[in-house]
């Protein structure tokens, strides 16, 4: 049985495979290859990320390039980041908490040139962090006995015109023009057609009511990897009155998952699927910004980040499993070992393709004074932008789903303050909220199924809907000489989303309906601290 182990790592040789029954994405990869966490330097988390306007902090640099201008002299730092990632489910009346430790870091070089006679002051900066952390696990189960089936949405999903001669063919993975997962769940026994042509559930107990449901149900999903961006800003400084910033930004993604999903039925019948897919690739984006000195106390701030333009790759293998009623010529039910199959996957199976993360804008204000300051940003995300395409063009299903779907206003907002308590010591604290990325009428009410259809993944049946973000953040500075400085965070940052094992549909034709089980309510939680270590020079 697939309970009890995920499918061997993919192969190094790859199966580059073109056609839309491939294709692994959805609006679940592109907002999870979109998204930021408050990461940075331990002067920038303790003040919630508020410093568009603030800028003299190598984080800064991430909301307003031209916070680079307001450097007076060179500078080396690198942070250190440490804690715990707490991960919440709750799937009907069922609970599951898990813990683990979390370690990140991030360092950077400023240069500052003065350009005698001119006004001006050039800096430079390179700078190395982590945008985004994947890490994440939970394993739930549910005893509640449900209406239908991942079988009945694999019947749903696969079409009618295709022979199950040809969903059992040697190279259907490669030539039958039908969804993976349909060829995966037929091949494993999950689907049967009947005369009429079309498919339905194999898990038919004629004797006890028909097509029944699962009695239980189990969903275990791990995820690891990351984002990581390397840094090239060029800022201007003019009179110290104006500042301006251009920054180019290197992105690595590497993103790994393991999953698996299982139903029980009544006789001991069960149904099971594991999945491993890794995404890795590269991507690049450029910001510009601008910060206006008002007046001695006063500054305000904008700045303008493009998409970050991605090429990918998926690797990816499956596999699947049914035990089922079947019964022979005579009507008596054959061995447990004659009702069991199985079918994977290519183990080397591959997808290429594109994905463009929304365009953001970051207005910033912030009050100087000569004991502290207060700071304010508000970030604008037009999340319905986000594109996916290949070779072949842009995928025309999924990215009207994510236009329609997606909000082109998401706010974030962040707001940070600092007490300078004597020439050497500060405090901090700040916080920030971020709206969700996507429309409340993506589907319904978390504790029920879903009512909109989404576009499976390849054979990533579940997804996810993205729910609010919010952190809570605090700390100190100590310069302990001139030169020197040691700055400490502690962050609680928490995001609040829910998942389905599997998408609901409905065929207009037939009037024939699977409805999801009732959503899986996600939490996750990071408290960590922070210390970055500066010399200036």
């Amino acid at each position: 049985m697939l309970r009890h182990y995920f499918i061997p790592l993919i192969s190094s040789a790859l199966l580059l495979i073109t056609g839309s029954y491939l294709s692994a994405q959805t609006h679940d990869n592109a907002l999870r290859f979109s998204t930021e966490t408050l990461d940075g330097t331990a002067r920038y988390q303790a003040m919630g990320g508020a410093f568009g306007a603030v800028g003299a902090d190598y984080s800064s640099l991430r909301q307003n390039p031209a916070g680079l201008g307001l450097f007076r002299s060179n500078e080396i730092q690198g942070t250190i980041a440490f804690g715990q990632n707490l991960d919440q489910a709750t799937w009907y009346e069922e609970h599951y908490k898990k813990g683990r430790t979390a370690f990140s870091g991030n360092m950077s070089v400023v240069l500052a040139t003065p350009l005698r006679g001119s006004g001006l002051t050039f800096n430079l900066a390179l700078g190395f962090y982590q945008r985004q952390s994947f890490a994440r696990s939970f394993d739930i189960s549910n005893h509640q006995i449900t209406e239908n089936s991942l079988a009945d949405y694999a019947a749903f999903i696969t079409p009618t015109n295709v022979s199950s001669k040809e969903l059992l063919s040697k190279n259907a993975y490669g030539s039958v023009p039908a969804p993976w997962l349909a060829i995966l769940g037929h091949g494993a026994g999950w689907t049967v057609q009947r005369p009429e042509g079309f498919y339905e559930s194999a898990f038919n107990y004629s004797n006890k009511g028909g097509l029944l449901g699962p009695s239980n149900s189990q969903l275990r999903v791990n995820e690891r990897g990351g984002i990581q961006d390397f840094d090239f800003t060029g800022g201007l400084n003019y009179n110290d009155r104006l500042y301006f910033g251009l920054g180019i930004k290197v992105s690595a993604l590497d993103y790994r998952m393991n999953s698996y999903y299982g139903e029980d039925f009544i006789d001991k019948d069960y149904l099971e699927l594991a999945n491993e897919l890794r995404t890795s690739g590269s991507g690049a984006s450029v910001s510009f910004g601008l910060i206006a000195r008002v007046s001695d106390h006063l500054r305000l701030g904008a700045a303008v980040q493009t998409p970050t333009w991605f090429t990918l790759q998926d690797n990816y293998v499956a596999g699947a499993e049914a035990q089922y009623p079947q019964v022979d010529d005579k009507g008596k039910s054959l061995p447990e070992k004659d009702r069991t199959k199985r079918d994977q996957t290519p183990s080397d199976a591959a997808w290429r393709y594109q994905l463009q993360t929304p365009t953001k804008i970051v207005l910033s204000g912030a009050f100087v004074g000569r004991h502290g300051m207060l700071s304010l940003d508000y970030e604008l995300a037009n999340y319905s932008g986000i594109q996916l395409k290949d070779t072949y063009g842009p995928f025309v299903d999924d990215n009207k789903l994510m236009k329609e779907y997606f909000t082109p206003m998401q706010s974030t907002l962040r707001l940070g303050g600092e007490l300078r308590v004597s020439p050497q010591f500060s405090l901090r604290a700040g916080g920030y909220w971020r709206q969700a990325p996507m429309k409340a009428s993506f589907d319904s009410d978390p504790k029920q199924s879903a009512k909109i259809h989404v576009n499976e993944a390849g054979t990533v049946p579940h997804y996810e809907i993205v729910g609010m973000g919010y952190g809570v953040t605090g700390g100190l500075g100590w310069r302990f000489s001139p030169s020197s400085y040691v700055d400490l965070a502690v962050v609680y940052q928490g995001q609040k989303s829910h998942m389905y094992p599997f998408p609901t549909g409905y065929d207009e034709k037939t009037k024939f309906h699977v409805e999801t089980p009732q959503a899986i309510q996600l939490q996750k939680h990071r408290i960590y601290g922070v210390a970055t270590f500066g010399f200036k020079f």
